[in-house]
């Protein structure tokens, strides 16, 4: 799982089926939505299948870009204006 500044741009290409419906759901929220529990770090169905993944992001006018990447990370996402 990886988290950056900016935009993800293939959500599609890098989330479970259920990660990528709720991110989906979280896009459009003013509350959080749990993308990835913490009961579910230690579920390998809840990381992509693929040995390998590309993840894209966007970002525009900033001055620092910034990226981790961990399998046990506990994702909780919102929107925001």
């Amino acid at each position: 799982i990886v988290e950056s500044s900016g935009d993800l741009l293939n959500p599609e290409e890098v989330l479970t089926p259920t990660a990528l419906k709720r991110w989906q759901a979280a896009k459009q929220s003013d509350v959080p939505v749990q993308i990835r529990s913490a009961k579910e770090v230690t579920d390998p169905s809840s990381r992509p299948a693929k040995t390998t993944c590309t993840w894209k992001f966007k970002l525009d006018n900033a001055r620092d870009f910034a990226w981790t990447a961990s399998r046990s990370f506990v994702w909780e996402m919102e929107s925001f204006n």
